[in-house]
């Protein structure tokens, strides 16, 4: 089964709110020993009694969940756009989160009395502004990165009956523990997360075809006509276990509308910074779990590889659309490459996100074509015909780095082959970024007064600097970066950079004041935002390093005209 999905599909995320309309033909034979199972299973007690629904002016999002969710997000996952990502997990309904609830507090992680004061059993819950945050925040859950990995690589990763042995699997086990468990189903029409509450095995018919299992659900959405919640036989999951083929009455869905179908059984996943008792580790193992995105249009060819030591991978595509490509992958190589489709293009972007447990990273090249390899902590950027192409490339750190608090970094130039390696006090690049578009903007976070994260990044400090050679920039303190070269090949990068040395060869000379010339020539034709917001805002500073000379605070004729004197004086010194 293609793996493949729509933009629009997909961004719902485990949001469908869709009320049952179910038009597959009624099993009365089994009805009463459902039910009467599913009752034993705790269907009645074990039943919070909120039906899914849409954030809007009755029942709006607290603004306490996003500044919680803000709180305990990396920068990778909240750092650039964190209202965005926010709001496309929970705006368009909370069935993950009722999901979540359901399992944790039948599975005995927290108490009915922990989620309402009280409460009894979870159905005594009564649904109130506490209880639209706590759905809330679980709701969110999906967007930080290990539960997200692992949901959607198990989607991508298992072929479609792989994907039904495993959640047939976990039914079986979580049944025989008595435990309930995550499950969550995607096809083109929708895409839905319900309560997995126990499996029977029977014979079911539907039209032509008959069913010989059954998976007994909790579903927020509403299995009657009259819009209640919990369960009811239409909402169960139907599985032949021959075929391997799914229908679910509920929505008249099944396999042949490209059902995706995936379960998760692992309390610690389903609570890490939950808000109930949270996990502090997590029992499932998504360090190696990559997040890779393309985004093209249809003047640009992609081809993209995925390699494990060596080894090559199948893609494993999780949706398409909208100029859109995702994946969710275990390589630790990827390669992509791109071409024009079309001739008379005067731009062509290759733009491509990887993201982990330890970062995000967004590599962008323009005007000619590119390949862009992410290998490890190595990024590399080559233009595929020999002309030079401008690139930018921005890390979102989670790690705590030596020396600085600043958590994103956006390295630019112009080159044909550049090499980015991540080291933990900065970063060394390998090549020549010898143009006057060549610079690095860091940015820190925003913070209270108690040190609580308010917003995304902020405190941002821009550096322009120049190299015909390897150069290393190291975090000397928060607010400076050091610019340092290695002048005698040995890999030891020990030499800083002198003020007015811009080419970065150890040296003041004639070519360094025509540098500066190029560059003040260049800052007065091109507008430059960072510069421009330097003077209007005191949370961007504007650095010029070895550019600024005379430490004036800006680039003119004047550094240049310095720079000569200096140089005629060494000059002068070296031949006397």
């Amino acid at each position: 089964m293609q793996k493949i999905l729509s933009l629009f599909t997909a961004s719902l995320l485990l949001l469908s709110s869709q009320v049952f309309t179910a038009s597959a033909e009624e099993n009365e034979v089994r009805e009463d020993s459902l039910s009467a199972i599913a009752d034993s299973l705790g269907a009645k007690t074990d039943l919070l009694n909120v039906p899914n629904y849409y954030h809007d002016e009755e029942r709006p999002v607290p603004i306490a969940s996003y500044a919680e969710w803000l709180d305990k997000g990396t920068n990778a996952e909240c750092g650039l756009n964190p209202q965005q990502a926010f709001d496309s997990a929970v705006n368009k309904g909370n069935c993950l989160g009722i999901t979540l609830v359901e399992v944790l507090c039948h599975n005995g992680v927290f108490a009915p009395s922990d989620v309402q004061q009280g409460a009894e059993t979870l159905s005594d819950v009564v649904y109130n502004d506490d209880i639209n945050k706590l759905l809330t925040d679980y709701q969110a859950l999906q967007v930080h990165t290990e539960y997200e990995f692992f949901d959607h690589y198990l989607i991508t990763a298992l072929t479609y009956d792989e994907q039904v042995d495993r959640t047939l699997d976990i039914a079986e086990k979580c049944m025989a523990e008595k435990r309930y468990f995550a499950l969550f189903f995607q096809t083109y029409k929708m895409f839905h997360a319900v309560t997995g509450i126990g499996i029977v095995d029977g014979s079911w018919q539907f039209g032509d075809s008959t069913y010989d299992r059954c998976i007994l659900t909790h579903d927020s959405n509403g299995t009657d006509s009259d819009g209640n919640t919990g369960f009811n036989e239409k909402g169960c999951i139907y599985v032949d276990s021959t075929t391997r083929h799914i229908y679910i009455p509920a929505y008249d869905i099944d396999s042949d509308d490209e059902m995706l179908i995936g379960a998760i059984d692992d309390d610690t996943l389903l609570n890490y910074k939950g808000a109930l008792s949270p996990s502090q580790s997590i029992d499932t193992d998504v360090s190696d779990i990559k997040k890779v995105t393309l985004n093209s249009t249809s003047r640009i060819s992609y081809d993209i590889s995925f390699f494990k030591d060596g080894n090559s991978l199948p893609l494993g595509d999780y949706l398409t659309g909208l100029n859109s490509r995702i994946y969710y992958t275990k390589a630790d190589k990827i390669v992509a490459r791109t071409s024009r489709t079309k001739s008379s293009d005067s731009k062509l972007s290759n733009y491509l996100s990887v993201q982990d447990t330890k970062a995000k990273r967004f590599i962008e090249t323009y005007e000619q074509p590119s390949e862009v390899t992410v290998h490890d902590n190595i990024c590399s950027i080559r233009s595929t015909n020999g002309e030079k192409l401008r690139w930018h490339i921005e890390y979102c750190l989670n790690d705590e780095l030596d020396n600085t608090e600043q958590c994103l970094f956006a390295i630019y130039g112009r080159a044909s082959d550049i090499e980015i390696v991540q080291e933990k006090n900065g970063f060394l690049l390998r090549g020549s970024i010898n143009d006057e578009y060549g610079g690095c903007t860091t940015l820190g976070l925003k913070t209270d007064e108690n040190g609580s994260r308010v917003g995304g990044f902020g405190n941002q400090y821009v550096y322009y600097f120049n190299s015909v050679q390897n150069v290393f920039i190291e975090f000397e303190n928060d607010r400076e970066l050091g610019l340092y070269i290695d002048p005698d090949g040995d890999g030891e990068f020990t030499d800083k950079v002198r003020s007015g040395d811009i080419n970065c060869d150890g040296r003041i000379d004639a070519i360094d004041a025509s540098k500066i010339l190029s560059k003040y020539s260049w800052l007065s034709t091109h507008y430059d935002l960072f510069l421009d917001m330097s003077q209007t805002t005191d949370s961007l500073e504007c650095t010029f390093m070895n550019y600024d000379y005379n430490s004036d605070g800006k680039i003119d004729a004047s550094d240049a005209t310095a720079v000569l004197v200096e140089y005629s004086r060494l000059s002068t010194a070296l031949s006397a």
